[in-house]
């Protein structure tokens, strides 16, 4: 990237290795402090255009950008305390009170990220994480400055907001193993270190979840070339997979949030293994489906999110790099699924690994809040101590020393608000928050170290959380042909935008791409659930009632759960 600042969208991304700036002097001055300017009054041409003709008074932006950069170089050196400049009237005056307020608005309404360029043993990036701090502090300096220059008056309450950037990137270049028919990616630079500052607020447009794959005939990589000053690698460890995310800079904030649900590979994983996933994000095409390909060759699952509207969605790379890791964890054996993994610690110091399979919305965070109250009204050696969180989203099961274990994938958790349980709450200021103005609104959290996640778990109960039948408990499953007609259908109740509730079904192979992933898949999942019920592990419905009449009975669910639980032997 050559450009010292770089917009789009809602996403601006600043170069502090293309330019550094010691004083609001300089950020002034700069090409960018001019662009943005001028995207501002672009935009608010749209947005509001009768205090866009007023503010402009018909001037054309050609003079009106560089007549307020003036402007901005003359408060910055006027005497603070004297009230408005002299030369300017009052309603010029109000004018630019205005604009001040309203463009630092639209500067913090955006997602802004530094990128910093170098190699891990310079200074540069030893320190990047101060270079973007001054950065921010300049910013917020010159709006302060400008604020308290034009009101004649210097602010009674300062609010410290992140209103300088978001966080900051360092890149610098991986010389990874990479095979023929890669070379496109070989100079791609790699996000070695992040800074986020939390809790951060995005927002993305789109939110499509139910995209159907595609199996592409080809490697995505023959007909696409990555230009190295456009597109950046975020390295992750998606269970014991190395996943290479390679995305085009417009996607910098969707990228970013990728860091609080994966841990962040670092060089020496990138050396010493070679890519199981890549993931490309952002490619140029009219394509509106998310294509897959297998290089059985190199042992390599790609994804290609193409360039379109639905890309907005952070939904749209967070599925594609999960189904890469179903696709991959079938080729090994293994049977991915859909839910959430705790480890419940007693206070007799026994432990209890519980499986809730569901989607989100199937009431299992809700299931686990209610548990850990139940407990804590009766004193007993049973009482819940703690819960660890294994995964919530995504996991996989495989045989290991004649038992059935599980691995997660992600360190974070992808919630909706509504969602959140009080174990979690109190972390919430690590958070990204995802369109906090709409009912949906989504925040991502981490919970879990990367080796908790990673480690195998025994697998204690497992349990299909059922959000629609009016019901409460817990109920076993008769047979084994019980539990696979009810873990196939998937059925569950949602809401649609407008609130209403449907039944609907959804198959744990939605992201098969052929009959014979299908078929394999059930192979596995009758050999996994067969052990299961061979070893005497409880597998059942969890009736949690989310999505009837009867929310009550939730707890009255919780309650057999803990029974269940209790009686278990160690």
């Amino acid at each position: 990237m050559k450009e010292s600042l770089y917009l789009a969208g809602e996403t601006v991304i600043v170069n502090l290795s293309s330019r550094f700036y010691n004083s609001t002097e300089e950020i002034v001055s700069s090409d960018g402090f001019a662009v943005f300017l001028e995207r501002y009054f672009k935009e608010l041409a749209v947005r509001d255009i009768r205090v866009y003709r007023w503010l402009t008074n018909g001037r054309p932006l050609e003079e009106m950008v560089p007549s307020l950069i003036e402007l901005t170089k003359s408060l910055l050196i006027a005497p603070a305390g004297r009230g408005r400049p002299q030369e300017m009237s009052e309603l010029d005056c109000m004018k630019a009170l205005y604009i001040v307020e309203d463009c630092y608005r639209s500067w913090r309404s955006r997602s802004r990220f530094t990128v910093i360029s170098g190699n891990r043993a310079d200074a540069l990036a030893e320190n990047f994480g101060e270079y973007d701090e001054k950065y921010s502090s300049l910013i917020r300096q010159l709006y302060r400055s400008c604020l308290e220059k034009l009101s004649g008056r210097a602010e009674k309450v300062i609010r410290e907001t992140s209103g300088g950037t978001s966080g900051s990137c360092l890149l610098t270049k991986y010389r990874i193993r990479l095979p023929r028919g890669y070379a496109s990616l070989r100079n791609i630079p790699f996000v070695a270190r992040l800074l986020l500052k939390t809790p951060l607020m995005m927002d993305f447009d789109g939110a499509e979840d139910n995209i159907r794959p595609i199996s592409l005939t080809a490697n995505p990589l023959a007909s696409f070339k990555l230009d190295s000053r456009d597109y950046y690698c975020l390295p992750l460890k998606v269970a014991d997979l190395l996943c290479l995310t390679y995305f085009h800079k417009d996607y910098l904030a969707q990228a970013v949030c990728l860091a609080n649900l994966f841990e962040l590979a670092g060089e020496n994983d990138c050396l010493e293994k070679k890519a199981d996933l890549i993931c490309l994000f952002g490619l140029p095409s009219d394509s509106q489906q998310i294509g897959y390909y297998h290089d059985v060759k190199n042992g390599i699952h790609l994804a290609a999110v193409y360039r379109n509207y639905r890309d907005e969605s952070f939904v749209s790379i967070r599925n594609a790099i999960l189904t890469l890791h179903d696709l991959a964890q079938l080729d090994r054996g293994r049977l991915p699924v859909r839910g959430s993994m705790m480890d419940i610690f007693f206070r007799d110091d026994s432990r209890k690994s519980l499986l809730l399979l569901g989607e989100t919305g199937a009431g299992k965070s809700e299931t686990l809040e209610a548990l850990r109250s139940l407990s804590d009204e009766v004193r007993s050696d049973k009482t819940v101590k703690r819960l660890e969180v294994v995964f919530d989203g995504v996991g996989s099961l495989k045989i290991a020393d004649g038992q059935v274990v599980a691995n997660g994938s992600e360190t974070g958790g992808f919630e909706r608000i509504g969602n959140l349980s009080q174990s979690v709450v109190r972390d919430v200021e690590k958070g990204i928050f995802i369109n906090m103005q709409k009912p949906d609104a989504m925040v991502i959290l981490p919970f879990s170290g990367y080796e908790t996640v990673r480690a195998d778990h025994r697998v204690d109960m497992v349990l299909y959380a059922n959000n629609y039948e009016n019901t409460a408990g817990v109920e076993r499953f008769a047979d084994y042909e019980d539990c696979r007609s009810c873990l196939i259908e998937g059925k569950r109740v949602i809401r649609d935008d407008e609130g209403r509730e449907m039944l609907v079904s959804g198959s744990p192979m939605k992201f098969c791409l052929t009959r014979q992933q299908s078929e394999s898949y059930l192979s596995i999942m009758d050999e996994i659930f067969g052990r299961l019920l061979e070893n005497g592990v409880f597998t059942g419905q969890l009736y949690t009632n989310l999505a009837t009449d009867h929310p009550g009975n939730l707890r009255e669910s919780a309650r057999c759960l803990w029974e269940l639980l209790r009686q278990q032997p160690n």
